[in-house]
């Protein structure tokens, strides 16, 4: 007896603790998260480059941000070319991470 108002209290307690998490809904991640996860930089320049096209077209952002923001990142690109060609064809970790912040600060700069 004592046994199975045990299970059933834990088990009580196991489905009001899982009860909040089910009742969530599924959100996509942000456009952001999923630019910054990009396995490669230049997928990431792609995504970017959409995503100006996108705000420009939908008049979030105007002609000028759009050409600012495409300028800086052809730069990233050129940048991500010359540290490849002064490295072997890699990328160290530093330089992905110093590509990966100018690619930020263009996202950061998207979000709306």
């Amino acid at each position: 007896m004592n046994k199975a108002i045990l299970i059933s209290i834990v088990a009580a307690a196991t489905l009001a603790g899982a009860a909040p998490a089910l009742a969530q809904g599924f959100f996509p991640p942000s456009p952001v998260a999923v630019a910054r996860f990009a396995p490669d930089i230049n997928q990431r320049i792609e995504f970017l480059s959409g995503r100006v096209d996108e705000a420009q077209g939908a008049g979030v952002i105007g002609g000028y941000a759009a050409q600012t923001m495409r300028a800086e990142l052809r730069d990233v690109q050129r940048r991500e070319a010359q540290d490849r060609f002064s490295n072997g064809g890699y990328l160290s970790g530093w330089q992905r991470m110093r590509l990966n912040e100018s690619l930020d600060q263009v996202a950061a700069q998207l979000r709306y």
